[in-house]
């Protein structure tokens, strides 16, 4: 049996399945609403942030079973996200940036913050915040492992990434249109 898991570091929303059933919500962990195909939830195990309501901007796709009279859902037939944070190869594959983060190819012991900005397919400026010995040409070695071929990476050290208004890092900051190339 495959299990895959569904899940975000804010600790809000949760699921998994097993081979190719649907995704079934831990509601025990977070709420999880879906509104309009949007996953919405209010996590209860974040001490920072209890109770808040997050908009994930991912979509629950194809038959969603909700409990009674509510929108909140115990499972969905399969979930799309992060749709922003995919890197595009020069022949149009997309490369998820959570591949990216592959500790065995990056010295990641020497790296406090990575951001990748893409606006032409196969060429990715990377904003590496890190130690002052930090060598790029490894960085740059390490993810062109990762990819194989297709992306082009400039690397540029930084002495800080800057966070989004509501303090959260943006790891992608992508100016090509996902969905489209994923339907071409």
């Amino acid at each position: 049996n495959i299990l895959i898991h569904y899940g975000h570091t804010e600790r809000n929303l949760t699921a998994y399945k097993i081979n190719e059933s649907s995704y079934n919500f831990l509601n025990s962990y977070g709420l999880s609403r879906i509104k309009s195909s949007e996953m919405i939830s209010t996590t209860f195990d974040n001490f920072v942030m209890p109770f808040i309501n997050y908009k994930s901007g991912d979509q629950a796709i194809g038959e969603i079973t909700y409990y009674a009279k509510t929108d909140i859902a115990k499972n969905a037939q399969n979930i799309e996200g992060r749709t922003q944070d995919y890197l595009v190869t020069d022949d149009k594959r997309l490369v998820s940036v959570t591949t990216m983060c592959g500790g065995q190819h990056l010295p990641l012991n020497k790296i406090n913050a990575v951001q990748y900005v893409q606006t032409i397919p196969g060429e990715v400026t990377v904003l590496v915040e890190a130690d002052q010995d930090l060598n790029i040409k490894d960085v740059e070695n390490g993810m062109h492992k990762l990819v194989r071929e297709g992306i082009n990476f400039k690397i540029q050290c930084v002495e800080k990434i800057e966070k989004s208004s509501r303090g959260k890092r943006i790891i992608c900051k992508q100016s090509l249109d996902i969905e489209n190339i994923r339907k071409s």
